[in-house]
C-alpha cells in the first residue's frame, strides 16, 4: 500500500532516539487511517498514536484471542504461541498474558 512518507516522518519528529524502532508503528497507523482499518500495535507509543488518530487498535493478545474464538487455534496452541513470543524476547505484559491465558483455560507463564 502506498502511503505518505512525509506524514510518517512528521509523527516521528521528536523521537530521535527511537525513530527507527517506531517507524513500523507510525507506518501501520498511517496506513490504517488511510483506509479506516483497525491497527494491530502493541507498543505504547504506537497505541497512543492510533488513539490520537481515532483508530480502533488491538494488540497481539487480542489477535490470538480472535484465533481462539474462531477455533483456528486451541488454547494449548495459543499458550505455545505466547511462550514462543516470550522466549524470542517479545515483550508482553506478564499480568495481561496471564489474565488472557487464564481466560482460555490455560495456566499462567
Amino acid at each position: 500500500m502506498a502511503y505518505e512518507q512525509g506524514a510518517v516522518n512528521f509523527h516521528l519528529a521528536g523521537r530521535a532516539r527511537r525513530r527507527y524502532l517506531d517507524r513500523g508503528e507510525a507506518e501501520a497507523v498511517l496506513q490504517a487511517s488511510q483506509i479506516g482499518a483497525v491497527v494491530i500495535v502493541d507498543d505504547p507509543w504506537g497505541r497512543s498514536l492510533a488513539d490520537r488518530s481515532e483508530l480502533e487498535f488491538h494488540g497481539t493478545l487480542w489477535v490470538l484471542g480472535q484465533f481462539h474464538k474462531l477455533a483456528l487455534l486451541s488454547s494449548t496452541e495459543i499458550r505455545n504461541c505466547v511462550t514462543s513470543l516470550l522466549r524470542r524476547g517479545i515483550r508482553l505484559p506478564t499480568s495481561a498474558v496471564n489474565e488472557f491465558l487464564s481466560s482460555i483455560g490455560e495456566r499462567p507463564v
